[in-house]
């Protein structure tokens, strides 16, 4: 169901998330697909305006992957279910917003809460990295790189030189060493969590 031999996004969250393999880190591929769906116009307000088909792994995934991971981080930082806000189900971004302005008191914009996302995904991995985890790990097994062997895409594979290419891109995107996979001492400094960069 969330092969991404189909949805090459997915494939991000595969081998990135700090929790290992999972299909929630981010919103999927078909959800940037058709610019008439709920879920795309559910995720304009952060920034995604213009679709990209499932099976592409061009810059604006990477972009679009990134910025729905930091959304979805801050879910599970503010407490709310995967499948309340949008895009990835109906409440909107704004109602979102609105929510945690009246449970905190704080006048915090969408940028904001996505800071508070990248926040956490960024301490989470810092984290991976103290405990020995690199680059290397943030890897796919073998079997995502062969054809589907049945079904509509019959013959299709990852592409592992494009997804290698645009792992790159997400980790400069990011703000990580595209070499070791540790977030910069820039980007962590960008979040006022510098002094997570002397835990690594």
């Amino acid at each position: 169901m969330h092969d991404p031999r189909g949805k090459v996004g997915v494939g991000f969250a595969y081998a990135i998330s700090e929790v290992g393999a999972e299909h929630l880190s981010a919103i999927h591929d078909p959800s940037f697909a058709n610019a008439n769906s709920a879920p795309f116009k559910g995720a304009q307000p952060l920034g995604i305006t213009e679709p990209v088909p499932p099976r592409d792994l061009g810059h604006r995934k990477v972009e679009y992957y990134a910025v729905t991971e930091n959304w979805s981080s801050l879910g599970k930082v503010i407490g709310f279910c995967y499948f309340g806000p949008a895009p990835r189900s109906f409440i909107p971004v704004e109602d979102t917003v609105q929510a945690v302005r009246a449970a905190t008191g704080w006048d915090v914009t969408v940028q904001d809460l996505l800071r508070v996302g990248e926040r956490a995904t960024n301490m989470a991995h810092v984290f991976n990295m103290r405990e020995g985890f690199s680059r290397k790990d943030d890897a796919l097994p073998e079997r995502l790189f062969q054809p589907l062997e049945n079904g509509a895409l019959q013959g299709v594979a990852l592409p592992r030189a494009e997804f290698e290419q645009a792992m790159t891109d997400l980790y400069n995107v990011k703000g990580w060493d595209p070499n070791t996979g540790r977030p910069t001492r820039e980007r962590l400094a960008a979040l006022d969590i510098e002094w997570a960069a002397d835990l690594m």
